[in-house]
């Protein structure tokens, strides 16, 4: 079954997938600092682009599919304010100011 990762980050959610016997065949995500991390750890596309911007059809231009071709798609919730919360959560629970 094919997949596209949106808002793939690096690419946690796929290697799931992948695990899972799933074939992604692309992530999406607005932030291009994670293409490299994402490409290196899948054989899969990264399309850099603001899923707020762009239509579903564009980023499947991009990654040259149809729409047909897709199974699935994924959509990850951003960690960082999750990892921020948990880091100042842990610093008001030992006292530390850093």
């Amino acid at each position: 079954m094919a997949v596209l990762d949106l808002f793939c980050g690096a690419g946690g959610l796929s290697a799931g997938f992948e695990q899972a016997g799933y074939d992604v065949v692309g992530g999406v995500d607005h932030e291009g600092a994670f293409a490299a991390t994402f490409e290196h750890n899948h054989d899969a596309a990264f399309v850099e682009a603001d899923l707020s911007e762009v239509t579903g059809g564009d980023v499947l231009d991009r990654l040259g599919y149809d729409p047909g071709d897709l199974d699935a798609s994924s959509a990850g919730r951003r960690v960082r304010g999750s990892v921020w919360r948990a880091r100042r959560r842990r610093r008001a629970t030992s006292g530390t100011s850093s």
